[in-house]
Formats: structure tokens, C-alpha cells, sequence
């Protein structure tokens, strides 16, 4: 097994752990014992837990926004690729169910906030902001502010809906519960996004 791959399966093994025991329960021991390699390897790749969260949050935050990706002709079916609105109920359902996890760690291990927001949120602002602005420059789009924008796109996209009245509040990212619903709303926030910024 190649470095690379060996580095891989550390972090999806470390992804498997985080999401089964939490961060507080996971050790470098069960994530060694689990990618049948030494703990010594792991720590090749990455001198701590903290380290290997934050490899875990940029895998996983690709698994949320798809870029980089190169360019396309339909903005609006790019976009969907980008927010992966075809991702399966099961690859969902973990997605969220990760997220969770790290909000509720993160009353115990307020760092997990740090990374997660450095690596994770910050980031996927940062690469949709990109992919914006090369949009803009061919002169697809119009805006003044990318960042701006694709903080917009996001929170339009991520938001939970309300709950009915006398229902508990689902958390985040509950349309996830209902793929069909979860695409409807995501194409409609789309729409509504290009309406306001296409050339």
C-alpha cells in the first residue's frame, strides 16, 4: 500500500471511529487496530488526535461541497454537483449524523469548533467563492462581494425548514431525513440564487 493510501485509510478509519464512539472515546489505538497498521504509522501522518480530526473534517467537507470541480455549461446543474444533491439517504444520514457529533463534543472539546470551522466551513467558503468569482469573470454572473455570496448560498441551502407548531425541532440539515424533499428545496434554493445574480 502506497503512502498515500495508507494515509487514506487512516483518515476514513478515523472517520468510522469519530462517528461510532465520538471524539472524547476514539483513540489513536482503536483507529491502528481497526486500519490494521501500527500506531507508529499513524503517527507518521498525523502527530495527534486533534490532527487527524482535522484531515477527517477536509474529507468530510468535500463530502458536503464537491470542489474544486472544473467548469461546466449549466450553471444551475453545477451547482447541484457542487451540493451533491443526488447523495444517497445513507451517505446523508452520516454526513448529519458527523455533524452532530461535533456539535455536541464541542461543549466538552471547544477546539473540535476551531477546527471544524478553520477547515470545514472556511474553507468551503472560500472554494465557492472561488468557483463564484470565475463564474463572474466570464461574465455569467454578477455580484460585488463572492464571499458574500456564497455565505448567502450556503445558509440558504444548509438551513433546516421550522418544524410544524408543537413538533420538536429537527436540528440540522433535516430535510436529509427525506432525500426527495432535500434535492426540491435545494434546486429551489438554487433558482432563487441565480435569479438574483446571473448576468
Amino acid at each position: 500500500m502506497s503512502e498515500e493510501d495508507r494515509r487514506r485509510l487512516v483518515v476514513q478509519v478515523g472517520y468510522e471511529q469519530f462517528l461510532e464512539h465520538g471524539y472524547a472515546r476514539t483513540t489513536m489505538d482503536g483507529v491502528a487496530e481497526k486500519a490494521h497498521i501500527s500506531k507508529r504509522s499513524i503517527y507518521d501522518f498525523f502527530e495527534s488526535k486533534k490532527d487527524l480530526f482535522g484531515a477527517v473534517v477536509v474529507a468530510h467537507r468535500q463530502s458536503m461541497l464537491a470542489l474544486p470541480r472544473p467548469p461546466g455549461n449549466d450553471l444551475a446543474r453545477e451547482l447541484e454537483a457542487i451540493f451533491s444533491a443526488d447523495l444517497s439517504e445513507e451517505a446523508e444520514r452520516r454526513r448529519s449524523a458527523f455533524v452532530q457529533m461535533v456539535i455536541g463534543e464541542s461543549r466538552s472539546f471547544p477546539e473540535l469548533g476551531d477546527v471544524l470551522h478553520r477547515f470545514g466551513y472556511a474553507e468551503a467558503v472560500r472554494l465557492l467563492s472561488e468557483w463564484l468569482e470565475e463564474r463572474r469573470r466570464e461574465h455569467l454572473l454578477d455580484f460585488d462581494d463572492a464571499g458574500a455570496c456564497a455565505e448567502l448560498l450556503m445558509q440558504m441551502a444548509f438551513a433546516p425548514r421550522p418544524p410544524p407548531p408543537g413538533a420538536p425541532h429537527p436540528g440540522p440539515r433535516a430535510l436529509a431525513r427525506e432525500p426527495k424533499r432535500w434535492k426540491e428545496h435545494l434546486r429551489f434554493c438554487i433558482g432563487v440564487f441565480l435569479d438574483g445574480v446571473r448576468r
